[in-house]
């Protein structure tokens, strides 16, 4: 079942690139990792609201 909902996320990320005006109002990324305290996460798709993301880095976090 999760997997099944990960392919939807995938066809609809997919989709998005396709469509002539892209929804400005979310980002979508794959292959994801974001820290909460000193926790690490990895998720395959994630979507949010851009007005919700208040910070962001290139690069990997360190492994501490």
């Amino acid at each position: 079942m999760v997997k099944e909902a990960i392919g939807h996320l995938d066809n609809a990320a997919d989709e998005g690139w396709r469509r002539r005006e892209a929804d400005r109002r979310f980002l979508h990324l794959r292959d994801v990792t974001y820290r909460s305290g000193r926790t690490t996460h990895a998720l395959p798709v994630w979507r949010g609201p851009v007005v919700a993301v208040s910070g962001w880095t290139l690069g990997q976090p360190d492994e501490r």
